[in-house]
């Protein structure tokens, strides 16, 4: 019963600001899945990154289309049902920024830095901006659970 009040109140589309970053961040990934693909060593060799291993990169390639989708499909998702989508992603661009924070540190001096440092800022910022959303969409969740408790009790 209660779940079903809060239900209610709670607002039922994602702020259209969050629909937004979710869409770039999905396109984005999806513009460095499909080329890490289908052709990674061209791709690598353009950004820079010379790799011996493509099937490496093709399970890369695979992460990358899975972030999009998580970010495509949280867009049909209620607010309140979107959080563990945000904490995916969040866990998953904090992760990016750390492997390229760590490799622009142990990188020799004709590493490319331009491209990683790119992907590195564009993945710590999404990382803050779920975390922030995801906290957002908890606080209205749980200000809606306690107006039906209060509902309730008067």
């Amino acid at each position: 019963m209660l779940e079903e009040k809060s239900e209610q109140i709670l607002p039922q589309k994602l702020p259209k600001i969050l629909t937004l970053l979710l869409m770039v961040h999905g396109v984005v990934n999806i513009m460095i899945a499909l080329p890490l693909f289908v052709t990674p060593a061209k791709f690598l060799r353009l950004v820079g990154w010379l790799v011996e291993d493509y099937t490496v990169a093709r399970l890369l390639s695979a992460a990358f289309a899975l972030v999009a989708v998580i970010c495509f499909n949280s867009n049909s998702l209620k607010p309140h049902q979107a959080c563990n989508s945000l904490l995916y992603l969040a866990v998953w661009d904090a992760s990016v920024a750390a492997v390229i924070f760590i490799y622009l540190i142990e990188a020799e001096d004709d590493s490319p830095v331009g491209f990683p440092l790119v992907i590195m800022l564009f993945s710590a910022v999404f990382a803050v901006i779920w975390i922030y959303f995801r906290g957002v969409i908890l606080r209205i969740v749980e200000e809606a659970k306690e107006a039906s408790e209060h509902h309730l009790l008067s």
